[in-house]
Order: C-alpha cells, then sequence, then structure tokens
C-alpha cells in the first residue's frame, strides 16, 4: 500500500501544500491576535484612576511609607500617590580604605543636580487620576499638577522642568509604551500597558548611582474616554518633549 502511495508524485506536493498552507494560516491568526501601535494607543487613550486594592506598592497621599506625602516631596505631590520614596541621596561613609564611592550627601550636590533630584523626584510622582490622549507617534498624559508631551521615536529629547535638563524619550516596545528619564544620577524607566482586564497598569523603574533600583507598580481602571485635564502646574508649562 505504501509502495503504491509513494508511486504518485502529486499526492506528497498535495500532502505539503496542505501543511505549509496550515502554518501559515495558523501564524496569520497569531499575528492578527497582537494590536498595533495605534490599536493600543486607541486602548491608553482616555480618563483613568488608581485602584490602591490591586497597587501594593503604591500608597495614598499622607500615609507614612513609600508615597506619603511630607518632607522631601515636591509642590504638587499632594494630590499623587507613588510607589516610590523620594529621591534623597545618603551621606558618604567616612572611612578609608578600600571602600567603594559612595553616593554624597544633599549638600555636596552642585546646584544643577539639585535641581535635577527635585526634577526627577515631581516625574517620579504618580497622579490617582489621569488623562491619556495618545496615537502611534505621539503620547500626552495628564494630571492635577500640568502635563506631558513626548514623540513616540525613540529620540531623546531636552525638557525643562524646576530649572532642570531632564532627557526623556518614548517608543513602543512589543505591548507596552516605554518612558525613559535620565539625569546626571539619576534613571528612570516607566511602562505603559494593559492587562487582559484592560486596566492600565504602569511599571516604574527607578536607578540611582549609588543606591540599589526601586521598583513599583500602578493598576488603574478607566473612568472615561477621552476625557482631558487642563494643568497649570510645572509639568504642564515645561515638560514637553518630541518637539
Amino acid at each position: 500500500m505504501v509502495s503504491e502511495v509513494l508511486k504518485i508524485p502529486g499526492f506528497w506536493r498535495s500532502v505539503l501544500t496542505a501543511a505549509v498552507v496550515l502554518f501559515a494560516g495558523s501564524g496569520l491568526q497569531v499575528d492578527a491576535q497582537k494590536l498595533s501601535p495605534a490599536d493600543l494607543a486607541a486602548r491608553m487613550t482616555g480618563s483613568w484612576t488608581i485602584n490602591l486594592a490591586l497597587s501594593p506598592s503604591v500608597k495614598a497621599p499622607g500615609r507614612s511609607g513609600p508615597g506619603g506625602s511630607g518632607a522631601g516631596l515636591p509642590p504638587g505631590a499632594a494630590y499623587t500617590v507613588s510607589g516610590l520614596a523620594p529621591l534623597a541621596p545618603q551621606r558618604g561613609r567616612g572611612g578609608g580604605g578600600n571602600d567603594a564611592p559612595s553616593p554624597s550627601g544633599l549638600g555636596d550636590l552642585t546646584p544643577e543636580e539639585r535641581a535635577e533630584l527635585n526634577a526627577m523626584n515631581q516625574i517620579e510622582q504618580l497622579a490617582q487620576a489621569i488623562t491619556i490622549k495618545a496615537t502611534a507617534d505621539t503620547v500626552s498624559i495628564a494630571d492635577q499638577r500640568g502635563e506631558q508631551n513626548c514623540a513616540i521615536n525613540g529620540k531623546s529629547a531636552k525638557v525643562d522642568l524646576s530649572g532642570a535638563h531632564i532627557d526623556m524619550k518614548c517608543r513602543w516596545d512589543k505591548d507596552v509604551l516605554r518612558q525613559e528619564f535620565s539625569s546626571t544620577r539619576t534613571r528612570l524607566t516607566r511602562t505603559w500597558g494593559l492587562d487582559e482586564k484592560g486596566h492600565l497598569v504602569v511599571k516604574s523603574r527607578i536607578e540611582t548611582y549609588g543606591q540599589s533600583a526601586k521598583e513599583a507598580t500602578a493598576v488603574f481602571d478607566k473612568t472615561g474616554i477621552g476625557d482631558r485635564g487642563s494643568g497649570t502646574g510645572d509639568l504642564g508649562s515645561e515638560l514637553q518633549g518630541g518637539r
């Protein structure tokens, strides 16, 4: 029976053709499930409010611990929540020998570094309510303090905030929007994505010279579509990137 089948060349060509069609068809089906940047941007666009029950690393303003309002927080932080404690360089350890360099104290910072520290503290904070307007090419993120604008092209742009010059860039990284902010001593990486239930998931990682990296995740519920806030604070007037 097998020998009879092998004598029919067209049979094997048909089998191979069918296998290729099935494989290609399954690949197309998987690709169809992947959202394009334009689709992701459309789903992110709208008004969002933080879900503290789903954000264990985030604390509401006025509470003690990371994210609580108090000394060290910049103006406007009274209406923010954050999973990251305000940046504050630690004083170096005394003694000689082979000790590795340690971060300097606030008194050892230059005026430019102090301004950068204050600016990064502001950027680091996440508001309880935010409004996003995004396309495949640009994103605007607004809260009570003001508005961030960023071109989604992976190119670094200088932005001015509280007297400091901060590098900012935005790009699509698979199924998330990736933001990077950097100064002389600090880098903040933040991703914006959607989970299977439609929540906005914001992951932040901050790296400061001489200190361990800190990470926090905030989850937001969608509360409106296409609404936009009108901030008037520093973020609204100064943090405009990619123009």
